[in-house]
């Protein structure tokens, strides 16, 4: 094994075990299920505090509750998207 291939899989295993989004704060619209929701527990899973909105209240409180239950940080903000007024609300 090459010196650099040693190096990519030292970063590998450094990148694995930080927390790289740790203090920080995501917002996610369409987090209730699909990608959205995938990248809402990837993210608590990487450190962040996740606010999810979405139209779909039972589906993303579910989420949220999965991502505390995995000792992550999540809120669930209902949230119709294209209305301007629930915006104010987030």
């Amino acid at each position: 094994m090459g010196p650099l291939v040693t190096r990519l899989i030292t970063q590998a295993a450094h990148w694995r075990c930080t927390v790289r989004l740790e203090n920080k704060v995501a917002f996610i619209s369409g987090g209730a299920r699909g990608m959205g929701a995938a990248e809402a527990r990837l993210f608590a899973r990487e450190g962040a505090r996740v606010a999810i909105g979405d139209v779909l209240t039972e589906e993303g409180r579910q989420v949220v509750e999965e991502i505390s239950e995995a000792g992550g940080q999540a809120l669930f903000v209902p949230l119709e998207r294209v209305s301007q007024g629930a915006w104010g609300r987030v």
